[in-house]
């Protein structure tokens, strides 16, 4: 049997179910969704408003994929201090 410390249990239940991963798909979905739209065209006086909202969407994709992946590594992190502490 393992001791368990409050903030353990919170690291590793929060890993599986990070809001990062949702709005990683989000953003990806969008960014998608926006690039095709951008490569079948688009009038030009809308071009800008969709290349902003494209490029935005990459970002906030690429930000929420490197949190997510950091939450991910740091519940296993957690669960490999916990693995490796002497049983109670």
């Amino acid at each position: 049997m393992f001791r368990l410390f409050e903030n353990e249990l919170d690291t590793l239940s929060s890993s599986n179910n990070s809001i990062h991963w949702a709005f990683f798909g989000v953003t990806a979905g969008a960014a998608l969704s926006l690039g095709v739209t951008l490569g079948t065209g688009v009038p030009p006086a809308k071009l800008p408003v969709f290349t902003l909202m494209f490029w935005g969407s990459v970002i906030l994709g690429a930000y929420f994929l490197v949190m997510g992946v950091r939450d991910y590594f740091r519940a296993k992190r957690v669960l490999k201090e916990i693995k490796t502490r002497p049983p109670a």
